[in-house]
């Protein structure tokens, strides 16, 4: 996977095979969603995002996979959490067509800024 130009601002970065995002994920919400284009804590971009499952035995992963995997229009084998797997702050692969997953990050940008 080849990564291109990177803007640490945003919170996705175009590879060759799709996207990677930045998520701050919160578990047991009333509901699943993007809430916030937020930054870590040395400036770099992510979303917010809370998922309605608990996070006990990978369910509040699967959540979030699911979730966006409809959000991106893509297989639910297309998204893949590449670190954080047990964390809040995780980076997540999503694998298709760059140009359309970018116009879709870059929706939920404006959605929720």
């Amino acid at each position: 996977m080849t990564e291109t130009t990177q803007n640490e601002d945003l919170p996705y970065t175009p590879v060759e095979d799709g996207i990677r995002l930045a998520l701050r994920v919160t578990a047991r919400a009333s509901k699943t969603g993007i809430t916030m284009f937020d930054k870590d804590t040395a400036g770099r971009g992510l979303f917010r995002i809370r998922v309605a499952a608990p996070p006990v035995e990978g369910a509040s992963n699967k959540n979030l996979m699911a979730y966006l995997s409809k959000s991106f229009s893509v297989p639910k084998g297309a998204v893949r959490i590449e670190s954080g797997e047990h964390s809040k702050i995780k980076i997540l692969h999503i694998a298709g067509d760059v140009k359309r997953l970018t116009e879709i990050a870059e929706d939920f940008i404006k959605k929720v800024s």
